[in-house]
This record gives C-alpha cells, structure tokens and sequence, in this order.
C-alpha cells in the first residue's frame, strides 16, 4: 500500500511540475484595415487573465527602441491601432507579465500598381529564432510599378530583384525600378504567360 501511495504521490508531483515548467506563449499578427488603422491579434497559450502591453518603434534593430503605445486586456484577443504616419512602417512588441511575443509588423507593404507586395520577415524557424523583417520581400508584377512605387522600393533599401519569370515574358514586360538595384534573372518555369494560360 505504501509502495502504491508513493508510486501515486510521484506520480502527481511530475505532472505538477511539468505544468508549471509550461512556458507562456504570445502568437501575435498586424493587419491593415481598409482605413489605414492597424490590428493587432493575439492569442497567449496557455490561456490566462491579465494586461497585455503594446510598444511600438520605427525599427526591428533594437529593442531598445521599443516604447509603450497601449495596454489592453489580454482577453481582448484584439486592439486598433492608429499607425503615427502612413508612409512610417511601425513594429511592435506585445508583452504580458510573463512572456514576450515576437517582432510583429504588418507583412503588407502598400503601393500605388504593384499587387501583393509583402514582407517576408517575421516568421519563427523551427529553432524558433524570429527572421528580420525588411531583409526579403515578395511582390507581383514589377513591370507595372509607377514612379511612387519605384520610390518606396528604393526607400525600403532593396538591392536585388531576382526574377523568376521566363525570359520572353521578362523581355516584353521588363522590371521598372531604380537603375542601382541589381537584376537577376532565374527562371524557374519555362514557360511563358500564353504557355500556362493554354
């Protein structure tokens, strides 16, 4: 009987502690409403009760940067935020009295013709190291870009384009950008628009 109590009482104190060895969680997202205000989702794992505080900086470099902006219930799930200035992309932390999220931006990056211009950055690795945002961009068709898209693809200090479209449509649609952002050229399917189309 003893032997069973202890088998019991060990048994007991392992689940315990593994629970509390549970490390607290902040998976967090930005998104741009049709009125230029910004939402920030979250959810904490696991769930609990409590404040959830938001900072903001112009950059993902230094968390030091990082200064207070709001503080909303973490039960929210959700808050509004009206970004300082359209054209200054803002980063943000969300932090509860035990754990951090990550670097969190809006992936959208808004331009005048290009569709589906996005950020890269900002998701975790299996080694749950966050990747820099600003370093890796995605985007439809450059061949459309107007001069103000031209200007904000410089400003977000682009140095390569890589374009993985096949040359005769690269020849008939070429790359509007910046003359000093280097090209190149790595098709990736050969084919052509008439081609996938048919």
């Amino acid at each position: 009987m003893k032997r069973k109590n202890c088998l019991f009482i060990s048994a007991f104190f392992l689940l315990f502690a593994a629970g509390c060895a549970s490390t607290v969680k902040i998976t967090s997202v930005a998104e741009r409403t049709k009125d230029g205000e910004l939402l920030l989702k979250w959810e904490v794992s696991p769930d609990q009760e409590g404040s959830i505080n938001i900072y903001s900086s112009q950059t993902d470099g230094d968390i030091s940067s990082f200064t207070p902006v709001k503080t909303s219930n973490i039960s929210d799930q959700v808050t509004v935020i009206n970004p300082s200035s359209p054209d200054i992309r803002e980063f943000y932390i969300l932090k509860t009295t035990s754990a951090y999220s990550g670097i969190v931006a809006d992936r959208i990056i808004e331009m005048g013709n290009i569709k589906n211009f996005r950020d890269l950055g900002g998701y975790f690795t299996r080694s749950d190291q966050q990747m820099k945002w600003g370093k890796i961009f995605r985007s439809g068709d450059l061949s459309s870009a107007t001069l103000y898209d031209q200007e904000r693809i410089r400003r977000l200090n682009i140095k390569t384009i890589i374009d993985f479209r096949s040359e005769k449509t690269a020849g008939k649609y070429p790359i509007l950008v910046h003359p000093n952002i280097r090209k190149i050229s790595l098709p990736i399917i050969p084919m052509d628009t008439e081609k996938i189309n048919e």
